[in-house]
């Protein structure tokens, strides 16, 4: 009989060996699949592997620790290209997602763990094991991955999230978790880079920092859509003038590596 407890998943898996040794080569090879659980961000893998005999005494054990990271928490479903701005545009914005791009030949900010941040980390030592004993006959499913820990720490990083907007006069958007993030004391704006906003087909980009004049619908490229007068600690109102408007909505958030922002997502609320 053997047993494979992981503890950093909750799993243990206790199963009867067909045929337990071959004459004369006491060897054991276990294949098991073991279920990633939902919600879960761990930096190591640890597993142990446990034989017994008949009587439930245990006559062998291996354990190992591997180095690379569990994260089915990390969703990145309505996320979209951030792209990068030249001549009043933002070139290469609003386009599919594809999170397997190297964030060293970009500007977006990495999702890890939930936490949207600064790409600092080396992954290239992921599946690299802190071997207590054996080893594995099958390594096809260790991945290694990309070594961020030489990113610029300069600049901006961004990252633009894309929602299904009913008709709506404006919204109001707040940080999820956010972690060294304030706002300011009279216009209630958040300290970020920048933080824009675009509803597709109806207008250019929004500046979310900058005051609306109480002008007319906002339209053109980087008027000012705050609202300070409904804006609060914790929550900003971005408005899109008299008309209201609906269709996909992107928000385009900016932040720099020495402003160590670090946040789980946005929330907005249409006001209708």
């Amino acid at each position: 009989m053997y047993r494979v407890e992981n503890e950093t998943q909750d799993v243990e898996i206790t199963k009867q060996v067909e045929a337990p040794y071959e004459k004369y080569s006491p060897m054991l090879e276990v294949n098991e699949d073991i279920t990633i659980l939902e919600n879960k961000y761990f930096e190591d893998f640890k597993l142990d592997i446990k034989t017994f005999d008949i009587f439930g005494n245990t006559n062998g054990e291996l354990g190992n620790t591997y180095n690379f990271r569990i994260d089915t928490i990390s969703d990145e479903s309505n996320r979209v290209k951030s792209g990068s701005v030249h001549n009043e545009k933002i070139e290469g914005a609003c386009l599919e997602w594809d999170p397997s791009e190297d964030l060293r030949t970009n500007n977006e900010l990495q999702l890890l763990g939930g936490v949207y941040r600064w790409p600092e980390i080396d992954h290239s030592v992921n599946g690299s094991g802190n071997l207590a004993n054996g080893d594995w006959s099958d390594k096809s499913w260790l991945r290694t991955a990309l070594d961020y820990s030489k990113c610029p720490r300069t600049g901006v990083r961004y990252v633009t999230f894309k929602y299904d907007m009913s008709i709506a006069n404006g919204i109001f958007i707040s940080f999820d978790e956010a972690e060294n993030l304030s706002q300011d004391k009279e216009t209630h704006a958040f300290k970020v880079d920048s933080i824009y906003i675009k509803v597709k087909d109806s207008t250019d980009w929004l500046d979310a920092k900058e005051p609306y004049d109480g002008i007319g619908t906002n339209l053109k490229w980087m008027q000012g859509c705050l609202a300070v007068q409904d804006s609060k600690d914790g929550e900003i109102y971005c408005t899109f003038g008299p008309k209201p408007l609906e269709g996909t909505l992107y928000i385009r958030v900016g932040i720099t590596y020495s402003s160590q922002t670090r946040f789980r997502g946005i929330t907005i609320r249409e006001n209708i």
